[in-house]
């Protein structure tokens, strides 16, 4: 049996390169012309994450990789080795002896914990000849006080000669163009999210491609993959259980606002959308893992009147399988087209793309869509923008120390559910304690549409609506409230106001909640 012992490596982009040729039929050449070359060269770097060690796991079983194997390469009349390795990185320094020495139970300046402390994550190198990068979970970039969000993540384990390590990330893989084209790579990274989020199996790439295929008449074979429709990415999502919402961002008449609103009040929600569009005379498909919030946007959203948080996105982060991990996209503020780590024709990243089509799997339960509740929203902001200018509005205000006479609302709304709700409100200390525990123990669906209004950095309330009703029911649930001062002022509104006929239907049902409920005194 060929040795499996693992070794200690000191990290550097060229010993890097030299593992993934060295372990795989490819050649050197072959590695070094890859643009995930370049990206794991940056975010391994002393810009990134900064690792200094790598340990080399030579014999590795992927069960992803086993999949694709024996529907594919296991026919083939070459033969492909069906094992892989694995490659795990630190940023702390250790030499090989004290690895061992860990491994062995004797004396090491090395620790478990140190190895947890300073784990970056792992790359699992699959033996072909040209495509490596198999199932990579790597940590993902620091939040750069609170400018780089990636709500998408889950535990990853993984066993290093019976050392249990973890990382939080959302897992991702290179195409191989034989079991798995891009779209079905997509589609495996966004499994790997809703599989824990809606509780389905995650299936493999080639089951992916197979599922994909399996009701929809094609002149094309399923295997080897040159990859697949948006329809049979449709079909792939309905074959897991889940329902595909597609989104044609050519039709929409602001598709940037379209964009920005769906991935968002989705993304936070837990679910990673698709997002497709066209390069180099082909399509191509990644996955949307995180985002970038610029600075307060003081303008109102267009076709909206009203500023949600959506507005301040200044770039995406995704999942391309042909660059890397939380790649980046950034909006072109010249023409709101996306601005890729693509190369061109002389080696300069930034290939510019126009999104042609989302797609989001969604759960059957969650029928209500985001725009009903931005409907409510806007309608709501808008009547309570009109209603601080009133008079009566004014007397209220006075009677309140520390409220200034105006004051504008950014909202912040997306999909989330009740567990992450209340564990959310139960951390939140800016709320009365009988109101606290009321909505902590308030009998909600599970699903939830879930719209904060900030004043600057401050929340006021929380509206909670129904993600399962039908469309045009009394969505509106309940508030919660963190700012008793201001939720007088909506309490103590006179009947007189006009509120009725402004809006949506919810308007009116949202003030009476507030009108009918006492003052908190602390």
């Amino acid at each position: 049996m060929t040795n499996a012992r693992p070794y200690v490596k000191p990290y550097s982009i060229e010993a890097l390169e030299e593992q993934l040729a060295g372990l795989t039929p490819s050649t050197p050449e072959t590695i070094v012309a890859k643009v995930h070359k370049t990206y794991f060269e940056e975010y391994f770097g002393s810009k990134g994450v900064q690792a200094a060690t790598m340990v080399v796991e030579p014999k590795y079983v992927d069960r992803d990789f086993l999949d694709d194997y024996a529907a594919y390469y296991a026919t083939c009349f070459q033969t492909y080795e069906r094992h892989c390795s694995r490659l795990h990185f630190f940023t702390a320094k250790f030499c090989e002896d004290e690895f061992l020495a860990l491994l062995s139970g004797k004396p090491s300046a090395l620790s478990q914990e140190m190895l947890q402390s300073s784990y970056l994550g792992f790359i699992v190198v699959k033996p072909l000849p040209a495509y490596v990068i198999g199932r990579t979970c790597l940590k993902t970039y620091e939040s750069d006080n609170g400018r780089r969000h990636f709500p998408i993540t889950r535990k990853y384990h993984a066993n290093l000669m019976g050392i249990p390590l973890e990382v939080e990330t959302l897992a991702f893989q290179e195409q191989d163009r034989a079991a798995a084209a891009c779209a079905t790579t997509a589609l495996w990274v966004t499994f790997q999210g809703t599989g824990v989020l809606f509780a389905h199996q995650i299936p493999s790439p080639v089951t992916i491609t197979k599922a994909a295929n399996k009701r929809v008449s094609s002149t094309m074979r399923t295997l080897p993959s040159n990859g697949l429709s948006v329809s049979q990415m449709a079909d792939a999502i309905h074959q897991i259980g889940l329902d595909p919402l597609v989104i044609d961002l050519k039709k929409t008449s602001l598709p940037k606002q379209t964009l920005l609103n769906m991935v968002y009040t989705h993304l936070r929600g837990g679910i990673a959308p698709l997002l497709t569009f066209n390069i180099r005379d082909g399509g191509h498909a990644v996955v949307v893992t995180g985002y970038s919030l610029g600075k307060r946007c003081q303008t109102l959203c267009k076709n909206y009147g009203t500023v949600f948080r959506w507005s301040r996105i200044d770039k995406f982060y995704v999942h391309d399988d042909q660059i890397g991990p939380f790649a980046r996209m950034e909006f072109d503020t010249a023409d709101d087209k996306l601005i890729t780590s693509w190369k061109n024709k002389k080696s300069e990243c930034g290939i510019k793309v126009e999104p042609t089509t989302l797609l989001i799997p969604l759960y059957h339960k969650i029928r209500v869509p985001v725009e009903r509740i931005i409907e409510a929203v806007t309608a709501f902001s808008k009547v309570l923008d009109t209603l601080q200018r009133e008079k009566t509005f004014q007397k209220i205000i006075k009677k309140h120390k520390g409220m200034s006479a105006l004051f504008s609302l950014e909202w912040d709304l997306y999909l989330t559910t009740t567990n992450k709700l209340k564990r959310s409100v139960f951390q939140i200390p800016c709320i009365g304690v009988k109101h606290k525990i009321e909505a902590l123990c308030a009998h909600l669906p599970k699903y939830l549409w879930r719209a904060t209004a900030f004043h600057q950095d401050d929340p006021f309330f929380d509206l909670l609506f129904d993600a399962t009703d039908v469309a045009r029911g009394k969505m509106f649930v309940r508030a919660i409230e963190y700012q008793p001062v201001y939720s007088a002022l909506l309490r103590a509104m006179p009947e007189s106001m006009p509120v009725k006929g402004q809006g949506a239907p919810d308007v009116q049902g949202i003030f009476d909640w507030f009108s009918h409920r006492p003052e908190e005194v602390e």
